[in-house]
């Protein structure tokens, strides 16, 4: 709620500022949840009281989407994609982020010996991990920002460069880590790593 009885609604890939009285309630469901970096101060702010279950994971059968894309595999390379997250969820602490870092150059090994074009997905601050593959930073850990502008862009230039197989880091899904979640959790058709 901004102060003039004005609220932020996200919707689509679109953002607006809804007027009070306008019939919109703030705890309506929000069905998408990624801005811009223009708006990315004011949805930090903004309490979100109901999330749509499609945009939070897997959705079963019977669950009727809401807006184009929040069911299934979206926006995807056409190699197979697998995302690598600590178990924990921390994302942050240098062993959970060493724990991903050689889970992620495990996998890509293995499959680079297997003789397979393989794509990396990492950041400014662990590329120097990654010696061998199709290695390409999506941006810098500590902004974000960066990594949601790469994101599509990337996902695009591993279709270029014909890869089989692209192995990704995770991102804390706090505010916009979570839409940079999501947006490449259904790139992956939520094929997750637990380590």
């Amino acid at each position: 709620m901004l102060g003039n009885g004005t609220f932020w609604a996200l919707e689509a890939s679109a953002s607006r500022a809804v007027p009070a009285g306008s019939g919109v309630q703030d705890s309506q469901t929000v069905q998408r949840n990624h801005g811009t970096k223009q708006i990315v101060a004011q949805i930090q702010r903004l309490p979100v009281t109901l999330q749509d279950p499609a945009i939070l994971g897997p959705v079963s059968a019977d669950l009727r989407p809401k807006a184009p894309g929040m069911k299934y595999k979206h926006y995807a390379p056409k190699a197979d994609l697998t995302l690598v997250e600590p178990e924990d969820g921390d994302m942050e602490s240098p062993d959970s982020l060493e724990r991903m870092t050689e889970k992620v150059r495990q996998l890509a090994e293995e499959k680079l010996a297997e003789g397979f074009r393989v794509g990396i997905i990492c950041t400014d601050e662990s590329r120097q991990t990654y010696p061998k593959g199709l290695v390409r930073s999506i941006g810098s850990r500590t902004r974000r920002e960066t990594v949601a502008h790469n994101l599509y862009a990337l996902l695009r230039e591993f279709d270029d460069l014909k890869a089989d197989y692209i192995f990704s880091e995770s991102f804390p899904e706090d505010h916009l880590g979570q839409a940079i979640m999501n947006r490449l959790s259904k790139a992956a058709g939520y094929h997750i790593v637990k380590v």
